[in-house]
Protein backbone atom coordinates (compact mmCIF):
# COMPACT_ATOMS: atom_id res chain seq x y z
CA UNK A 1 0.00 0.00 0.00
CA UNK A 2 1.05 3.59 -0.56
CA UNK A 3 -1.48 5.75 1.27
CA UNK A 4 -1.23 9.52 1.15
CA UNK A 5 0.01 10.96 4.46
CA UNK A 6 -0.64 14.58 5.47
CA UNK A 7 2.08 16.28 7.51
CA UNK A 8 0.83 19.44 9.23
CA UNK A 9 3.31 22.16 10.21
CA UNK A 10 1.97 25.14 12.22
CA UNK A 11 4.23 28.11 11.45
CA UNK A 12 4.74 31.20 13.59
CA UNK A 13 7.88 33.35 14.11
CA UNK A 14 10.42 30.62 13.32
CA UNK A 15 12.15 31.94 10.21
CA UNK A 16 15.58 30.86 11.51
CA UNK A 17 14.47 27.23 11.93
CA UNK A 18 11.75 26.80 9.31
CA UNK A 19 13.90 25.79 6.29
CA UNK A 20 15.52 22.92 8.20
CA UNK A 21 12.09 21.73 9.35
CA UNK A 22 10.57 21.78 5.85
CA UNK A 23 13.59 20.15 4.22
CA UNK A 24 13.58 17.31 6.76
CA UNK A 25 10.01 16.52 5.68
CA UNK A 26 10.89 16.78 1.98
CA UNK A 27 13.72 14.26 2.47
CA UNK A 28 11.42 11.56 3.83
CA UNK A 29 11.95 8.14 2.34
CA UNK A 30 8.16 7.84 2.23
CA UNK A 31 7.29 10.01 -0.76
CA UNK A 32 3.48 10.10 -0.97
CA UNK A 33 3.13 13.14 1.27
CA UNK A 34 0.88 16.13 1.48
CA UNK A 35 2.84 18.81 3.34
CA UNK A 36 0.54 21.46 4.85
CA UNK A 37 2.39 24.58 6.01
CA UNK A 38 -0.04 26.64 8.10
CA UNK A 39 1.19 30.23 8.29
CA UNK A 40 -0.55 31.37 11.47
CA UNK A 41 -0.30 35.09 10.71
CA UNK A 42 3.45 35.09 11.35
CA UNK A 43 4.78 38.69 11.38
CA UNK A 44 8.26 37.75 10.08
CA UNK A 45 9.27 36.20 6.74
CA UNK A 46 7.78 32.77 7.46
CA UNK A 47 4.89 33.23 5.03
CA UNK A 48 7.24 34.07 2.17
CA UNK A 49 9.50 31.13 3.07
CA UNK A 50 6.51 28.78 2.95
CA UNK A 51 5.44 30.13 -0.44
CA UNK A 52 8.96 29.73 -1.82
CA UNK A 53 9.11 26.05 -0.84
CA UNK A 54 5.62 25.47 -2.23
CA UNK A 55 6.83 26.82 -5.57
CA UNK A 56 9.55 24.17 -5.63
CA UNK A 57 7.62 21.12 -4.39
CA UNK A 58 4.13 20.24 -5.62
CA UNK A 59 3.49 18.23 -2.45
CA UNK A 60 3.50 21.44 -0.37
CA UNK A 61 0.33 23.46 0.22
CA UNK A 62 0.40 26.71 2.18
CA UNK A 63 -2.47 27.95 4.31
CA UNK A 64 -2.23 31.63 5.26
CA UNK A 65 -4.53 32.57 8.13
CA UNK A 66 -4.87 35.20 10.88
CA UNK A 67 -3.01 34.38 14.07
CA UNK A 68 -5.04 32.05 16.25
CA UNK A 69 -2.42 30.08 18.14
CA UNK A 70 -0.98 26.59 17.85
CA UNK A 71 -4.24 24.70 18.30
CA UNK A 72 -6.05 26.83 15.73
CA UNK A 73 -3.23 26.28 13.22
CA UNK A 74 -3.27 22.51 13.78
CA UNK A 75 -7.04 22.46 13.40
CA UNK A 76 -6.80 24.37 10.12
CA UNK A 77 -4.37 21.74 8.87
CA UNK A 78 -6.61 18.87 10.02
CA UNK A 79 -9.59 20.37 8.17
CA UNK A 80 -7.55 20.77 4.98
CA UNK A 81 -5.83 17.37 5.12
CA UNK A 82 -6.76 14.74 2.53
CA UNK A 83 -4.37 11.94 3.52
CA UNK A 84 -5.44 8.68 5.13
CA UNK A 85 -3.03 9.45 7.95
CA UNK A 86 -1.99 12.68 9.70
CA UNK A 87 1.23 13.68 11.41
CA UNK A 88 2.35 16.92 13.07
CA UNK A 89 5.76 18.58 13.07
CA UNK A 90 6.40 21.79 15.01
CA UNK A 91 8.13 24.34 12.80
CA UNK A 92 11.26 24.75 14.94
CA UNK A 93 11.83 20.97 15.07
CA UNK A 94 12.90 18.43 12.47
CA UNK A 95 12.42 14.73 11.76
CA UNK A 96 14.65 11.85 10.72
CA UNK A 97 14.48 10.78 7.08
CA UNK A 98 12.75 7.48 7.87
CA UNK A 99 10.27 8.70 10.48
CA UNK A 100 7.12 8.70 8.33
CA UNK A 101 7.99 5.38 6.67
CA UNK A 102 8.81 3.73 10.02
CA UNK A 103 5.52 4.81 11.58
CA UNK A 104 3.48 3.95 8.48
CA UNK A 105 5.02 0.48 8.13
CA UNK A 106 4.42 -0.18 11.83
CA UNK A 107 0.73 0.65 11.39
CA UNK A 108 0.47 -1.63 8.36
CA UNK A 109 2.32 -4.48 10.08
CA UNK A 110 0.39 -4.38 13.34
CA UNK A 111 -2.99 -2.98 12.30
CA UNK A 112 -3.07 0.02 14.61
CA UNK A 113 -4.52 3.51 14.21
CA UNK A 114 -1.79 5.47 16.02
CA UNK A 115 1.97 4.92 15.80
CA UNK A 116 4.32 6.51 18.36
CA UNK A 117 8.10 6.84 18.06
CA UNK A 118 10.84 7.79 20.49
CA UNK A 119 12.16 11.34 20.30
CA UNK A 120 15.25 13.40 21.06
CA UNK A 121 15.27 16.66 23.00
CA UNK A 122 17.90 19.09 21.63
CA UNK A 123 19.00 22.60 22.56
CA UNK A 124 18.76 25.67 20.33
CA UNK A 125 21.95 24.66 18.50
CA UNK A 126 20.66 21.15 17.87
CA UNK A 127 22.86 19.44 20.47
CA UNK A 128 21.30 16.39 22.11
CA UNK A 129 19.99 16.92 25.63
CA UNK A 130 17.93 13.79 26.32
CA UNK A 131 16.41 10.80 24.55
CA UNK A 132 12.81 9.93 25.39
CA UNK A 133 12.14 6.21 24.90
CA UNK A 134 9.82 3.54 26.20
CA UNK A 135 11.18 0.11 27.03
CA UNK A 136 10.83 -2.88 24.76
CA UNK A 137 10.73 -3.60 21.06
CA UNK A 138 8.26 -2.45 18.42
CA UNK A 139 4.78 -3.69 19.08
CA UNK A 140 1.12 -3.03 19.76
CA UNK A 141 -0.23 -1.74 23.05
CA UNK A 142 -3.87 -1.41 24.07
CA UNK A 143 -5.74 1.83 24.67
CA UNK A 144 -5.80 1.30 28.43
CA UNK A 145 -2.08 0.50 28.55
CA UNK A 146 -1.41 3.68 26.58
CA UNK A 147 -3.37 5.68 29.17
CA UNK A 148 -1.31 4.13 31.95
CA UNK A 149 1.86 5.47 30.35
CA UNK A 150 0.71 8.94 31.47
CA UNK A 151 1.24 7.91 35.08
CA UNK A 152 4.72 6.39 34.72
CA UNK A 153 7.97 8.36 34.66
CA UNK A 154 7.97 11.71 32.88
CA UNK A 155 9.75 10.30 29.81
CA UNK A 156 6.98 7.81 29.07
CA UNK A 157 4.33 10.39 29.96
CA UNK A 158 5.86 12.81 27.45
CA UNK A 159 6.05 10.15 24.73
CA UNK A 160 2.33 9.50 24.91
CA UNK A 161 1.16 13.08 25.56
CA UNK A 162 2.76 15.20 22.82
CA UNK A 163 1.14 15.47 19.39
CA UNK A 164 4.18 15.44 17.14
CA UNK A 165 5.94 12.06 17.48
CA UNK A 166 2.93 10.19 16.11
CA UNK A 167 1.08 9.16 12.98
CA UNK A 168 -2.71 9.06 13.30
CA UNK A 169 -5.51 7.61 11.21
CA UNK A 170 -7.27 10.78 9.99
CA UNK A 171 -10.61 9.22 10.90
CA UNK A 172 -9.75 9.71 14.59
CA UNK A 173 -10.19 13.46 14.07
CA UNK A 174 -13.70 13.15 12.61
CA UNK A 175 -15.17 14.74 15.75
CA UNK A 176 -12.02 15.87 17.56
CA UNK A 177 -10.01 19.10 17.42
CA UNK A 178 -7.38 20.78 19.56
CA UNK A 179 -8.78 23.31 22.08
CA UNK A 180 -8.04 26.87 20.98
CA UNK A 181 -6.46 29.34 23.38
CA UNK A 182 -4.76 26.65 25.50
CA UNK A 183 -1.03 26.21 26.10
CA UNK A 184 -1.40 22.58 27.23
CA UNK A 185 -3.38 21.65 24.13
CA UNK A 186 -1.92 18.14 23.88
CA UNK A 187 -3.07 17.30 27.41
CA UNK A 188 -6.67 18.07 26.45
CA UNK A 189 -6.82 15.85 23.36
CA UNK A 190 -4.16 13.15 23.05
CA UNK A 191 -5.63 10.90 25.74
CA UNK A 192 -8.98 10.91 23.88
CA UNK A 193 -7.32 9.89 20.62
CA UNK A 194 -5.37 7.11 22.32
CA UNK A 195 -8.50 5.83 24.03
CA UNK A 196 -10.61 5.67 20.87
CA UNK A 197 -7.85 4.18 18.68
CA UNK A 198 -8.27 0.50 17.81
CA UNK A 199 -4.57 -0.03 18.48
CA UNK A 200 -1.42 1.94 19.27
CA UNK A 201 1.96 0.82 17.95
CA UNK A 202 5.21 1.85 19.64
CA UNK A 203 8.34 2.24 17.48
CA UNK A 204 11.51 2.49 19.63
CA UNK A 205 13.61 4.32 17.04
CA UNK A 206 14.15 8.01 17.90
CA UNK A 207 13.08 9.87 14.75
CA UNK A 208 11.73 13.20 16.04
CA UNK A 209 14.02 16.02 17.17
CA UNK A 210 12.34 18.44 19.57
CA UNK A 211 14.10 21.78 19.97
CA UNK A 212 13.95 23.37 23.44
CA UNK A 213 14.32 27.11 22.97
CA UNK A 214 15.12 29.59 25.75
CA UNK A 215 12.36 31.86 24.43
CA UNK A 216 9.72 29.17 24.82
CA UNK A 217 6.62 30.23 26.75
CA UNK A 218 6.77 26.91 28.58
CA UNK A 219 9.70 28.21 30.63
CA UNK A 220 7.68 30.98 32.25
CA UNK A 221 5.40 30.84 35.28
CA UNK A 222 2.17 32.37 33.98
CA UNK A 223 -1.50 32.18 34.85
CA UNK A 224 -2.17 30.20 31.68
CA UNK A 225 -0.06 27.33 32.93
CA UNK A 226 -2.86 26.41 35.34
CA UNK A 227 -4.81 25.26 32.28
CA UNK A 228 -2.98 21.98 32.84
CA UNK A 229 -5.38 21.30 35.70
CA UNK A 230 -8.38 22.05 33.48
CA UNK A 231 -7.03 19.31 31.19
CA UNK A 232 -6.77 16.93 34.15
CA UNK A 233 -10.37 17.72 35.12
CA UNK A 234 -11.54 16.94 31.58
CA UNK A 235 -9.59 13.70 31.78
CA UNK A 236 -11.23 12.79 35.09
CA UNK A 237 -14.69 13.53 33.67
CA UNK A 238 -13.89 11.41 30.61
CA UNK A 239 -12.69 8.44 32.66
CA UNK A 240 -15.74 8.69 34.93
CA UNK A 241 -17.97 8.57 31.84
CA UNK A 242 -16.04 5.55 30.50
CA UNK A 243 -16.29 3.87 33.93
CA UNK A 244 -12.50 3.72 34.19
CA UNK A 245 -12.29 4.12 37.97
CA UNK A 246 -8.61 3.23 38.30
CA UNK A 247 -7.60 5.73 35.61
CA UNK A 248 -9.82 8.34 37.30
CA UNK A 249 -8.08 7.70 40.61
CA UNK A 250 -4.61 7.91 39.09
CA UNK A 251 -5.55 11.21 37.44
CA UNK A 252 -6.72 12.50 40.83
CA UNK A 253 -3.35 11.63 42.33
CA UNK A 254 -1.51 13.17 39.38
CA UNK A 255 -3.52 16.38 39.86
CA UNK A 256 -2.48 16.55 43.53
CA UNK A 257 1.14 15.75 42.71
CA UNK A 258 1.45 18.37 39.97
CA UNK A 259 -0.51 20.89 42.02
CA UNK A 260 2.13 20.72 44.74
CA UNK A 261 4.85 21.29 42.16
CA UNK A 262 2.98 24.34 40.88
CA UNK A 263 2.42 25.55 44.44
CA UNK A 264 6.14 25.33 45.12
CA UNK A 265 6.95 26.94 41.78
CA UNK A 266 4.57 29.80 42.54
CA UNK A 267 6.23 30.42 45.91
CA UNK A 268 9.75 30.29 44.50
CA UNK A 269 8.84 32.68 41.68
CA UNK A 270 7.37 35.21 44.11
CA UNK A 271 4.16 35.31 42.09
CA UNK A 272 1.93 36.05 45.08
CA UNK A 273 -0.89 37.20 42.82
CA UNK A 274 -1.30 33.55 41.82
CA UNK A 275 -2.56 32.70 45.30
CA UNK A 276 -6.17 33.08 44.20
CA UNK A 277 -5.59 30.57 41.38
CA UNK A 278 -4.23 28.11 43.91
CA UNK A 279 -7.49 28.37 45.85
CA UNK A 280 -9.63 28.15 42.70
CA UNK A 281 -7.97 24.98 41.43
CA UNK A 282 -8.00 23.36 44.85
CA UNK A 283 -11.78 23.90 44.88
CA UNK A 284 -12.12 22.53 41.33
CA UNK A 285 -10.58 19.26 42.48
CA UNK A 286 -12.92 19.15 45.46
CA UNK A 287 -15.85 19.25 43.04
CA UNK A 288 -14.48 16.31 41.08
CA UNK A 289 -13.84 14.36 44.27
CA UNK A 290 -17.43 14.90 45.46
CA UNK A 291 -18.79 13.77 42.06
CA UNK A 292 -16.85 10.51 41.92
CA UNK A 293 -18.75 7.27 41.26
CA UNK A 294 -17.21 4.84 43.74
CA UNK A 295 -15.49 4.73 47.09
CA UNK A 296 -11.74 5.20 46.91
CA UNK A 297 -9.03 3.15 48.65
CA UNK A 298 -8.31 4.31 52.20
CA UNK A 299 -4.82 5.49 51.30
CA UNK A 300 -6.10 7.71 48.48
CA UNK A 301 -8.84 9.10 50.72
CA UNK A 302 -6.24 9.96 53.34
CA UNK A 303 -3.99 11.63 50.80
CA UNK A 304 -6.88 13.67 49.48
CA UNK A 305 -7.96 14.65 53.01
CA UNK A 306 -4.52 16.09 53.71
CA UNK A 307 -4.45 17.84 50.34
CA UNK A 308 -7.84 19.52 50.84
CA UNK A 309 -7.95 20.11 54.61
CA UNK A 310 -4.34 20.31 55.73
CA UNK A 311 -2.44 21.57 52.67
CA UNK A 312 0.58 22.74 54.68
CA UNK A 313 1.05 19.25 56.13
CA UNK A 314 0.42 17.63 52.74
CA UNK A 315 3.06 19.88 51.17
CA UNK A 316 5.55 19.07 53.96
CA UNK A 317 5.05 15.33 53.51
CA UNK A 318 5.20 15.73 49.73
CA UNK A 319 8.58 17.49 50.01
CA UNK A 320 9.92 14.81 52.35
CA UNK A 321 8.81 12.03 50.00
CA UNK A 322 10.35 13.62 46.93
CA UNK A 323 13.54 14.55 48.77
CA UNK A 324 13.84 10.88 49.71
CA UNK A 325 13.29 9.81 46.11
CA UNK A 326 16.06 12.14 44.92
CA UNK A 327 18.41 10.67 47.54
CA UNK A 328 17.43 7.12 46.54
CA UNK A 329 15.54 6.41 49.79
CA UNK A 330 11.95 7.11 48.75
CA UNK A 331 9.41 4.71 47.35
CA UNK A 332 7.02 5.13 44.49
Amino acid sequence: MNDKISIIVPVYRVEDYLPACIESIQRQTYRNLEILLVDDGSPDHCGAICDAYAGQDSRIRVIHKPNGGLSDARNAGISAATGRYIGFVDSDDWIGEEMVESLYRALQDHGGEIAVCAFVSVDEKGEVREIFQDSGAEGMIGKRQAQEKYFEDYQKASLYTVAWNKLYARSLFASERYPTGKIHEDEFLTFRLLYQAKGIVYVPKAEYFYRCRDTSIMGEFRRERFQLFDAYIEKMQFFRKMDEQELWTRTLKLYMHMFQQYFQWQKESGADEMGELIRVYREKLRCQYRDRKTKLPVGVQGEYYLFSRLPALYFFLWKMKHRGQKNGTGGK
